[in-house]
């Protein structure tokens, strides 16, 4: 990951937040001075002897002091010190507690940490002794609990250690919609993970002082228990949206950052919490639960929304609330069923099949054809079923991700390990690779209607619109001399999937000289037949972006 601030000269500073810490505050800003020169101190609204304890600090020059007129929280204050340490110019900001429980001897090994990867997030792991009250010992360990189920890893050791360096670029970004109060610090560690920062866990020890030794703690059991409870929540609702739901935010990335440069990433991640879910609750329950989640969606990522209205619109002639929200419902509940296909349990859905006998036909006579297909209804039912009829599938996939895809397959069900080819543009091997298993008598499956990655394009008629599509599996067929066959599954609520297999081409040939326009006919047949598909079921089209505003 790169951000501004591994751009520029590794210039860090200290956050300290304060509220009501008149016996420790001078005692820390001194300690961390003797490490870190540069200190923040943010007041949260404390009475007159904590205030004029920072103010002196400041008149001193021994921190820029910041006061807040009223307490907000413990996150309120270390947002107000990201935001001024921005301005300063500073490029990290080591987050530390006013209350003296930090070991502050460890800041050279915590700011070493940010020096050598300065794109990561440090986070402190905390080492108790005896002063730890046992209360906030469980509660930290079901908060460990649930950000692991949040970031789907291990990457947050301990996400309420206070103890931490930011790079400040990704903090601030990800600090805006986090809480105020003490759920500051777990929300914004997972908001960092999801955002692609690294994460280095240090050990550090952590002594809970007496309150005779100045210590004070500002956790209210009922009240920051209920925010912190409310702040999971939000996240694992989030992260199942981001798991479930990837391809629908392809209409808020840039333009250099195609729908596959995410899309396969979280992947795995999500397949794994898909059955998390799944096996504690069942396809019903599960099922129920995507409903609110697909609200939530609906409203408020306008992107998709419009992507999906502007489809209905065109296949349909309108586009309904009731029917776009169906439209994202029908791809989170073909998402859900992956994971019961994987797991085998095809006694849940009701099949069928038309044209699967040139499937068998093409394995009896050891012949090999590519199979094209689109994002539309469930591939991998088509994948699946298939495979259990003995007709094994090759799934063109891109660089990086076959082995990803592998070990999807193998954490749910090791009996059901597919068979991926990686494609690169511009990589003979990968084409090389793809000729040896049609040679061998084998199906090789494309999804023809993403440009994205395709250097070669033809732009033709769909659904009454100019559109592009990529091109070169048509070259690639016609180098190889081998047929095409079309193949989609289509998804019928609540648990039916319609397979379907028709013959597209027995042998693409292009005319010399006139390749380009030999190519644009054969992708205006696909395109047709796309477009029937669309027709038969319209809410099955899982291209969330805008597809014609994307193209000529």
């Amino acid at each position: 990951m790169t951000t501004e601030a591994t751009a520029r000269p590794f210039r860090p500073c200290a956050i300290i937040p304060t509220f009501e810490n008149p016996g420790t505050i001078r005692a820390v800003v001194e300690k961390v001075r003797e490490q870190l020169p540069d200190v923040i101190v943010v007041d949260d609204g404390s009475a007159p002897e904590g205030r004029a304890q920072v103010e002196q600090l400041g008149r001193e020059k021994l921190a820029h002091a910041f006061r807040r007129a009223t307490n907000g929280g413990k996150g309120a204050a270390v947002k107000t010190g990201l935001e001024a340490a921005h301005k300063l110019g500073y490029t990290h900001a080591l987050q530390i507690d006013a209350d003296g429980q930090h070991d502050l001897g460890d800041i050279p090994r915590f700011l070493d940490a940010a020096r050598q990867q300065p794109e990561a997030l440090v986070l402190g792991c905390p080492v108790f002794d005896g002063s730890a009250p046992r209360g906030r010992r469980v509660g930290r360990q079901i908060t460990v609990f649930w950000t692991t189920i949040e970031t789907g890893s291990r990457a947050i050791v301990d996400p309420m250690c206070g103890y931490r360096v930011y790079p400040l670029e990704p903090a601030l970004a990800a600090s805006r919609g986090t809480g105020d109060r003490m759920e500051f610090d777990p929300e914004i560690a997972v908001r960092m993970v999801w955002a692609g920062v690294p994460t280095v866990n240090l050990r550090t020890r952590v002594r809970y002082l007496r309150r005779d030794e100045g210590g004070v703690s500002h956790f209210h059991l009922f009240r920051d228990n209920a925010r912190i409870s409310w702040m999971h929540t939000r996240l694992v609702v989030l992260a199942l949206l981001r798991l479930l739901l990837w391809p629908l935010r392809r209409s808020r990335r840039t333009s250099q950052r195609t729908w596959l440069s995410a899309a396969e990433t979280g992947s795995l991640l999500g397949i794994r919490f898909l059955a998390l879910l799944c096996t504690l609750f069942g396809r019903a329950v599960a099922r129920a639960a995507l409903r609110p989640v697909v609200l939530y969606y609906v409203l408020f990522h306008g992107g998709a929304r419009r992507s999906s209205r502007q489809y209905l619109k065109t296949i349909l002639g309108r586009a309904t609330w009731p029917m776009i929200y169906r439209h994202f419902l029908n791809f989170a509940e073909v998402a859900l069923d992956r994971f019961f296909l994987l797991k085998g349990h095809f006694h849940r859905f009701q099949f069928g099949s038309d044209g699967f006998q040139h499937l068998r036909e093409l394995h009896a006579q050891r012949r090999g054809a590519i199979l094209l297909g689109a994002h539309i209804g469930s591939f991998e039912a088509m994948r699946l079923i298939a495979d259990s009829r003995s007709l094994p599938i090759n799934i063109v996939t891109y660089r990086g991700n076959a082995k990803m895809l592998n070990a999807v397959l193998q954490s749910i069900n090791p009996g059901a390990v597919g068979h991926f080819v990686e494609l690169a543009p511009g990589d003979v091997s990968s084409v090389l690779r793809i000729r040896e298993l049609i040679e061998a008598g084998e199906l090789v499956a494309i999804l023809g209607d993403r440009a994205d990655l395709d250097p070669n394009v033809a732009v033709v008629d769909f659904l009454g619109a100019k559109a592009r599509f990529p091109a070169s599996l048509y070259l690639l067929a016609a180098v190889l001399g081998c047929p095409i066959y079309l193949t989609f599954s289509i998804y019928r609520s609540p648990n039916r999937y319609d397979c379907y297999c028709e013959p597209f081409a027995e042998k693409v040939e292009l005319g010399r000289g006139h390749r380009d326009e030999g190519i644009a006919e054969y992708v205006q047949r696909y395109a047709q037949r796309l477009e029937h598909y669309c027709r038969m079921e319209p809410g099955n089209w899982f291209n969330f972006f805008d597809f014609w505003g994307a193209n000529p």
